[in-house]
């Protein structure tokens, strides 16, 4: 416990305290969403009602930022400058699913569906990142050739994204008989 309470204190401290910015710097950065989902899941397992509450409310803030919202059909675009990336899009679709298993409260797990089109198309640019035939995932949008070429990280942010959303009740997944010989062309 002692660990986890010194990690969590860290994090908690390096928030920010301002209703007009509940994050973790001066500046927004890709990982503030991570952050967030850290200080709910460290105040839920250390029984720390106010710092779960803190974690939420920059849960909340990034998602309105984010364009995200609870009744809408909003596009998730980066808060952050520059360009819109996988890793992102699925850190956010983890934290709000995250948040919705911790509160209960539906209107994360909409939010979380929101930012999972934009794996599909969902986004500014109306252009999937996910190569459905391959089952892999583009860097981001963009042009360059960093944003189009299909990227492990992406794939993993987009996996770890359908898996949030499946433990949240959020998406059921296709149960497929797999044989031996299946395996051993993947690996």
């Amino acid at each position: 416990w002692s660990a986890l309470s010194r990690a969590a204190a860290r994090i908690d401290g390096a928030r920010l305290r301002r209703s007009d910015w509940p994050v973790f710097a001066g500046r927004l950065l890709a990982d503030d969403i991570r952050l967030a989902q850290a200080l709910v899941a460290a105040g839920r397992r250390l029984d720390d009602d106010s710092m779960a509450e803190r974690g939420l409310e920059s849960i909340d803030w990034l998602a309105r930022r984010a364009g995200l919202t609870a009744t809408a059909d909003g596009l998730w675009r980066s808060p952050t400058a520059g360009a819109q990336r996988a890793t992102e899009a699925g850190g956010f679709v983890e934290a709000l699913a995250h948040a919705q298993v911790s509160t209960g409260l539906m209107p994360y797990g909409r939010m979380a569906q929101q930012a999972m089109a934009w794996f599909l198309g969902g986004n500014v640019t109306a252009e999937a990142v996910l190569e459905v035939e391959l089952g892999a995932s583009r860097a981001g949008l963009g042009s360059s050739a960093a944003m189009t070429m299909l990227s492990t990280e992406a794939t993993l942010a987009y996996l770890g994204a359908v898996l949030a959303l499946h433990s949240a009740g959020l998406v059921a997944l296709p149960v497929v008989e797999v044989a031996r010989q299946d395996l051993a062309t993947v690996a």
